[in-house]
């Protein structure tokens, strides 16, 4: 899944609508996006040998328009999702 968010990020760069949920496979509780800034330290701490995922790939789609975000395991501030988008309202 976080594969094909990476390929659409180089072949539909023009994309408008992302949404961003919890990793649906049988691993998922093993993966996590990466820590943003000022992380909960007990969370960091007890994820810390999870796979990371960058979740600033989304930044790539300066076309968005709509980003929906619903279960994600997010740690923390990231910036990056609400300064990367001017058409996000």
């Amino acid at each position: 899944q976080y594969n094909a968010l990476e390929a659409m990020a180089t072949s539909l760069p023009n994309l408008q609508q992302i949404a961003l949920h919890s990793f649906d496979y049988p691993e998922a509780e093993e993966h996590k996006y990466n820590d943003g800034g000022d992380p909960y330290e007990h969370e960091a701490v007890r994820t810390a040998n999870y796979v990371t995922h960058d979740i600033g790939i989304v930044s790539n789609f300066t076309k968005l328009i709509d980003l929906t975000i619903w279960a994600a395991p997010l740690n923390g501030r990231y910036p990056v999702l609400f300064n990367s988008f001017p058409l996000l309202e």
